[in-house]
C-alpha cells in the first residue's frame, strides 16, 4: 500500500512538472527551435557520456575493492544495467539493480554493493556542490534575501559533510553497541543490514587508491560539464562560463528529485524555469535546450544499457528475495 501510494505521488508530481512546463507553450515555436540544433553537437555530447560510463565503471570498481575484486568489464556492464533501470523504473530501482548484478556474479554482499553506490552518488552530491559554491559569487541575482539563502546552503553543505565524516569514524563502536543490546532475531538482521550497506559507504576509508578515487571523480565532472557546455551552444544559446556551471548544477539536482523513470516532470519544469528567470532567456529557447539534453541524458545510457541488460543473467523477480544480503 505504501509503494502504491509513493508511485502515486511521484506520478503527480511529474505530471504536474510537465504541464507547467509546457502550459501555454507554442509546440510549432519550439519546433522551429530544435531545428536549428547542431546535431553535430549531439552526437559528441552522446558520445561523452557513453566515455563517462567507462569513468564511472573504473571509480565503481576501485570503490568495491575493500569486499572483493571485479573486473572493468563486470563494473561497466553493471554501471550500464544501473542507467537502464533508473531509465525504466521508478524510485530510481537502477541503482539496486546495479549493486544486484554484480552480487549475483560474486561472493560480494548485495548490501556491501548498495553502500558503495550510495557512496558513489555521495561523491557525484559532493562534486556537484563543490561547482555550486564555487559558481556562487557569479549567480545572476543580487538581492540581500537570495545571498543570505546562498550562506544558508553553504552552512547546510558544511554539516551534511561533517555528518558524512562522524558515520566514517563511529560506525564500528555504535553498530556494535547496538546489536550488543538487541535480542529479536529480526531486528538484528535489520540492523546488520544496514550496518552492511553503511560498511560499504564508508568503504573510501579502508581503500588505499584514494588519490585515483579522487582523479576519477573530478575527471567524470569534468566530462558532465563538457557535456552540458556541448549542449548549450548546439542549441544555439550565448551564456557565460560560470552560467552554464550554474545551469548543470540545477540540472543535477533536478535529476535527483523523486520522479517517473528518466526524471519526467520534474527535470523539465525546475531547468526550464531557471534558464527564463536566471538568464532571461525565452520560454521556447528554454524548452528547446530542456528537450534536447533530457533526451541525450535519457536515451543513449538506456538503449545502451538494455543492451546489457538483455546479455546479463539478472532476474528482477529474485531482487526481492535478498539473495546474498
Amino acid at each position: 500500500m505504501a509503494k502504491s501510494i509513493k508511485l502515486i505521488l511521484i506520478t503527480l508530481i511529474s505530471l504536474i512538472g510537465l504541464f507547467l512546463a509546457f502550459r501555454g507553450e507554442d509546440l510549432n515555436l519550439i519546433a522551429l527551435e530544435l531545428k536549428k540544433v547542431n546535431r553535430g553537437g549531439l552526437y559528441l555530447a552522446s558520445m561523452i557520456l557513453l566515455i563517462s560510463c567507462y569513468i564511472r565503471a573504473i571509480r565503481w570498481k576501485i570503490l568495491i575493492e575493500p569486499f572483493g575484486s571485479i573486473s572493468i568489464s563486470k563494473s561497466l556492464s553493471a554501471t550500464m544495467i544501473g542507467y537502464f533501470g533508473n531509465g525504466v523504473l521508478v524510485f530510481r530501482l537502477g541503482e539496486l539493480l546495479k549493486a544486484y548484478s554484480i552480487s549475483r556474479n560474486s561472493q560480494i554482499k548485495t548490501t556491501n554493493l548498495i553502500g558503495t553506490v550510495i557512496l558513489e552518488r555521495s561523491l557525484d552530491l559532493l562534486m556537484v556542490f563543490l561547482i555550486f559554491m564555487l559558481s556562487l559569487p557569479w549567480f545572476p541575482v543580487t538581492t540581500l534575501n537570495i545571498h543570505l539563502n546562498n550562506h544558508s546552503i553553504i552552512v547546510l553543505i558544511l554539516l551534511l559533510i561533517a555528518i558524512l565524516i562522524a558515520l566514517f569514524y563511529h560506525r564500528v563502536t555504535f553498530g556494535n553497541k547496538i546489536l550488543h543490546f538487541t535480542n529479536k532475531h529480526k531486528e538484528k538482521k535489520f540492523i546488520q543490514l544496514c550496518l552492511n550497506i553503511l560498511d560499504g559507504l564508508i568503504s573510501i576509508k579502508k581503500s588505499p587508491n584514494l588519490k585515483k578515487i579522487i582523479f576519477y571523480s573530478i575527471a567524470l565532472w569534468i566530462i558532465y560539464l563538457g557535456t552540458t557546455f556541448t549542449l548549450i551552444y548546439s542549441c544555439n544559446i550565448n551564456l557565460k562560463f560560470f552560467d552554464i556551471c550554474l545551469l548543470f548544477v540545477m540540472g543535477s539536482i533536478a535529476l535527483g528529485i523523486p520522479a517517473l523513470p528518466g526524471s519526467i516532470g520534474t527535470y523539465d519544469v525546475a531547468v526550464k524555469y531557471f534558464l527564463v528567470v536566471a538568464f532571461n532567456l525565452s520560454n521556447h529557447e528554454a524548452l528547446n535546450y530542456v528537450i534536447v539534453s533530457h533526451a541525450i541524458s535519457y536515451f543513449p545510457l538506456t538503449a545502451v544499457g538494455s543492451i546489457f541488460f538483455i546479455f546479463s543473467n539478472v532476474n528482477l523477480k529474485q531482487i526481492k528475495y535478498g539473495d546474498n544480503l
